[in-house]
């Protein structure tokens, strides 16, 4: 098929391209030059974003936004997650701590003779007792505190999109609910 009927610009379509050109044309109901119009013009826009943003024209990324925000929001559940898990550890550390100073003092002050080592070694273990009272309150009851306040998301909101994504990829790649 000759392509743009122009003198200075005869141009024939291998036969594959022109079939595809004539389905697509078919396909949005009208004439063939201007299916071939629109899809030179799409094809253009595809490689200056490919060029733009230094990817492939397959990458979803690049594409659709949905399978970039999943990446975003299951990231901001796994580090929340982890968060909290942290906090219960440092929790636990914390008052492992605590216990350790408190019998530690108790042993000191019981059975140990009153000296000045003895003296230096209760400060010590004051200076321990109140560190690890500020780890639970500044981090402990504070990240608590954050956990519980959902200032950035609601855990549920977040989960709601995830599965709405994921719905969506379902129904797109013909899957079924599993």
């Amino acid at each position: 098929m000759k392509l743009f009927g122009n003198r200075k610009r005869e141009t024939d379509l291998p036969p594959e391209i022109s079939r595809l050109v004539e389905e697509y044309a078919q396909e949005k109901g009208m004439d063939f030059r201007k299916a071939l119009e629109e899809l030179v013009k799409k094809g253009y826009r595809y490689a200056q974003m490919e060029k733009m943003y230094g990817k492939s024209v397959h990458d979803r990324e690049v594409w659709d936004k949905r399978f970039y925000y999943l990446k975003i929001e299951a990231g901001y559940l796994y580090y929340r997650m982890r968060f909290r898990d942290l906090l219960e550890e440092m929790r636990s550390l914390s008052m492992i701590l605590l216990g350790t100073v408190k019998s530690l003092e108790l042993c000191y002050q019981r059975y140990a003779p009153k000296n000045e080592i003895i003296e230096k070694e209760l400060k010590e273990l004051e200076k321990l007792e109140r560190t690890a009272r500020r780890y639970i309150e500044e981090f402990v009851l504070s990240g608590r505190k954050e956990l519980e306040e959902k200032v950035y998301a609601d855990d549920r909101e977040v989960l709601k999109s995830i599965e709405e994504t994921l719905r969506k990829y379902r129904q797109e790649f013909g899957l079924s609910n599993e």
